[in-house]
């Protein structure tokens, strides 16, 4: 659908514990959230997200670049982010 962003809202953006992604979702579709390291590996896998936003946590995420799709059946919506350490 050509009026719906194809953008997604991510803060804080670098994030320490976990960060927000927000995007337009007012069909309700089903998505999949697929975070990739820098080299492309596919880090972690978050599904059945039916709202317009996803949290991401930290979890066993090292610090670093990820790339992330944001995917439903009928599109994909890519972003990046950026995982810091704080001693």
């Amino acid at each position: 659908n050509d009026s719906l962003s194809s953008k997604l809202h991510i803060y804080p953006n670098p994030f320490t514990n976990s960060t927000i992604i927000e995007f337009d979702n007012d069909e309700e579709d089903m998505y999949e959230l697929i975070v990739y390291d820098i080299i492309g590996s596919k880090v972690r896998i978050i599904d059945g997200i039916s709202t317009n936003m996803v949290v991401l946590e930290k979890g066993n995420l090292n610090p670093g670049v990820y790339l992330l799709e944001l995917r439903s059946d009928s599109r994909s919506i890519f972003g990046k982010v950026s995982l810091i350490f704080f001693e």
